[in-house]
């Protein structure tokens, strides 16, 4: 029989060892996400490019969720996606296909797909096509609706709502489509890159990136053969749509991400998202299981007018962005965001000087010019999470009850999704 010491030292041994593949592990993980190349290359509608969509289908923000768990906003959004359609006539029509299985609802990053707040996505919708010409795997997002607070989105839907959505259908998209086409593809990594050098953290501010984006495409588009209107009016669209870019960096995010899922051992978060009742991880490691906890109260700053009691709980895609580096791990690159999300340009250096503590290593391409042009901190670890007790700092949008934007504010998961994902991976390596 061997001895209580013996035992001892052959544990340790194996647990050196698979330290030591995880270790390898992520490294070739986030090493995917700094290499990747994100290219938008096409608009289609959904139905076209998007795996798994259907007329009948509407995808949403978030972990999977059942109808009667779903936030009011979100539900109002799926019910207005349905009207849109033209698969029913009123809300209590669009609610009856959902409750009889007429129309089935799943999440966006089950089909490579990302969307902000509610995330809805449904057939005819034009979406933004992201390649990762690195790893070749694409990613999905519909356009930004424009600068209305009351959008789709947010979980409103009426007849202006309708109009501006026919708009972005029948104009925006082609026009749009023309455009890249003539480009041959337009790059992503450059604009991000830029952008964070001119006060964006690209999750809440992306005025720079949209500037730069229309700066390189306005001289393609007026090349693509369209008429002087068509491209009057998109220009125009442009011009007032400061947060346009989010729909590009989010399926730009999508698809680095998804590159480094699936590498055994590895312990690096590869999806974050949240549907206003939970938050949810995805860990490369562990396949497609979600490892979910409670969604937290943000800590917010609110539109005159409103307050906590207006607010609904947080949802959407869009924390894909700090999975990647950016965000509100990047809030050092942006004072204005960290003012805007009720703290301040120190505090917004400090988050991400913290963010360190939990990632893998930091990415060099993408600076942070306020912390000696510092790279992003990059590759969650949720190892790291769990040992150090620092949750990853998310900002984010707050949206109203019944729908629609009025604020903006600082967010951290819970920690029981990153305890949850520990124990699997401990399970799963034989620890």
């Amino acid at each position: 029989m061997l001895s209580d010491e013996v035992w001892d030292l052959r544990r340790d041994q194996v647990s050196m060892e698979v330290r030591n593949r995880i270790d390898q592990a992520n490294l070739k993980a986030v090493t995917k996400i700094i290499e990747s190349d994100p290219v938008w290359v096409d608009v289609c509608p959904a139905i076209e490019v998007v795996p798994g969509m259907e007329k009948c289908k509407v995808f949403y923000g978030g972990t999977v969720i059942s109808w009667e768990r779903m936030e009011r906003q979100q539900q109002n959004a799926v019910v207005g996606a349905i009207i849109y359609e033209g698969l029913a006539n009123s809300p209590d029509e669009a609610t009856q296909m959902v409750l009889d299985g007429i129309v089935s609802l799943d999440c966006n990053h089950n089909h490579a797909a990302v969307n902000p707040v509610t995330g809805v996505m449904s057939a005819s919708m034009p979406v933004f096509v992201v390649e990762d010409r690195a790893h070749g795997n694409r990613g999905f997002c519909v356009p930004f609706e424009g600068p209305s607070p009351r959008r789709l989105a947010m979980g409103n839907f009426d007849s202006t709502i309708f109009e501006n959505l026919k708009w972005i259908q029948k104009t925006l998209a082609p026009v749009l489509r023309a455009t890249v086409k003539q480009a041959r593809g337009i790059r992503l990594k450059p604009i991000i890159a830029q952008a964070l050098m001119m006060g964006d953290e690209l999750h809440n501010r992306n005025i720079a990136a949209t500037c730069f984006l229309v700066r390189y495409i306005a001289p393609i588009m007026c090349q693509a053969g369209l008429s002087t209107k068509q491209v009057s009016q998109v220009l125009q669209f442009l011009e007032q749509s400061n947060n346009f870019f989010l729909s590009l960096g989010m399926p730009a995010a999508k698809v680095a991400a998804d590159s480094a899922h699936g590498i055994k051992y590895s312990t690096l978060v590869t999806a974050i998202t949240r549907n206003g009742v939970e938050f949810g991880i995805r860990v490369s490691g562990l396949g497609s299981k979600w490892f979910t906890g409670p969604v937290q109260p943000v800590s917010e700053r609110y539109f005159t007018g409103y307050s906590a009691k207006d607010a609904g709980n947080g949802m959407g895609d869009s924390p894909i962005m700090e999975t990647v580096g950016l965000g509100g791990f990047a809030l050092a690159a942006s004072p204005r965001m960290a003012l805007a999300a009720g703290s301040t340009p120190e505090q917004g250096i400090a988050w991400s000087e913290q963010m360190k503590l939990i990632t893998v290593t930091t990415n060099k391409e993408f600076k942070l010019p306020w912390v000696e042009f510092g790279g992003t901190p990059t590759g969650i670890d949720i190892r790291k999470v769990v040992e150090s007790g620092v949750l990853p700092i998310i900002d984010s949008a707050i949206i109203q009850h019944e729908g629609g934007l009025i604020g903006a504010g600082i967010f951290k998961p819970s920690m029981e999704c990153f305890r949850k994902a520990l124990q699997a991976t401990a399970k799963a390596v034989g620890l």
